[in-house]
């Protein structure tokens, strides 16, 4: 098993950026024929998401997600970013995808996201990855 670090710095409040590249490259560089890489994230404002790379959707996404969790509502977490939790919580920190030939197994239209809902910050992505080596 690899255990790898990335950091992402966010330049917005809230903010998707797409990651699959990062990542691929990562798994390029492993040694690993195939396997599985394991995502996650540290942080408890910030979320992964599998979606489609036609940027139209992730804009609908984050209007959704302001609707079901918006910043005027009288929260009583003291930080002021209650938000950013229950929008974390809502798209996860986690998610594991199969690669092969140094590429994750993702669909035609699909794209790693690292979603910021506190920025901007720095934040980290741990990647695990389990495989077998090239012969």
């Amino acid at each position: 098993m690899i255990v790898k670090k990335l950091e992402i710095i966010s330049s917005q409040k809230t903010e998707f950026i797409p990651v699959s590249d990062l990542i691929n490259d990562v798994l390029a560089e492993s040694g690993f024929e195939e396997g599985i890489v394991h995502i996650f994230l540290p942080h408890t404002t910030a979320g992964l998401l599998v979606n489609d790379r036609v940027e139209h959707v992730n804009l609908d996404l984050m209007r959704s997600l302001a609707e079901i969790a918006p910043d005027d509502w009288e929260y009583r977490h003291q930080a002021g970013n209650s938000p950013a939790h229950i929008k974390s919580i809502l798209l996860g920190a986690a998610t594991t995808i199969p690669f092969q030939s140094g590429k994750m197994l993702l669909g035609e239209w699909q794209q790693i996201y690292f979603c910021e809902f506190d920025g901007p910050k720095p934040k980290k992505i741990i990647l695990s990855i389990l495989g077998n080596a090239f012969d």
